[in-house]
């Protein structure tokens, strides 16, 4: 089994994540509230072709196309294992890369691309400098609030016992 995959798979996997991801989530507020409520035609045919999509992506060899579930808990248990799949897919395609601080799809062994979908944008290290003057900054926004909560405290103290006279 090679390690790597294409440009085009990595694209479509994790597009097919996130949709997979998105009507999970669906499926599962439905299926929590409404358990025994029927799936609509037009949410079946939208599984069965991710639940088609997914098998691309399955080491193991189905018998069958995928038949969605007809109730909610069920297609929800179908989409996580779809999910699943797809998740065992990508641990074994992607690796750490150190360099990029970011897991990455082997493409060949001298080409690779971060995980689009995982991808966080890093903020740029604070210097020390910059981080005393930010604390120092802070501390003054802290104690100026604290003070105006003491003020705000102090005179409602004073206006309740105005109030008992």
């Amino acid at each position: 089994m090679r390690d790597w995959v294409t440009p085009e798979q990595a694209e479509r996997h994790e597009a097919l994540v996130t949709r997979l991801l998105r009507l999970l989530r669906q499926v599962e507020s439905v299926a929590a509230r409404r358990p025994d409520e029927p799936v609509s035609a037009a949410l079946e045919t939208i599984a069965a072709d991710l639940l088609f999509e997914a098998t691309q992506f399955c080491a193991r060899k189905l018998r069958a196309l995928p038949v969605p579930a007809p109730d909610y808990p069920g297609l929800a248990a179908q989409l996580g294992q779809a999910l699943a799949d797809l998740e065992t897919f990508e641990a074994r395609h992607t690796v750490w890369d150190a360099a990029q601080k970011a897991f990455v799809w082997r493409f060949t062994l001298s080409r690779a691309r971060p995980i689009a979908r995982l991808r966080q944008a890093v903020a740029p290290p604070v210097s020390p400098k910059d981080s005393r003057a930010l604390h120092e900054r802070l501390q003054k926004l802290l104690d100026a609030r604290a003070a105006e909560q003491f003020d705000k405290g102090f005179a409602a103290g004073r206006a309740a016992r105005a109030g008992e006279e």
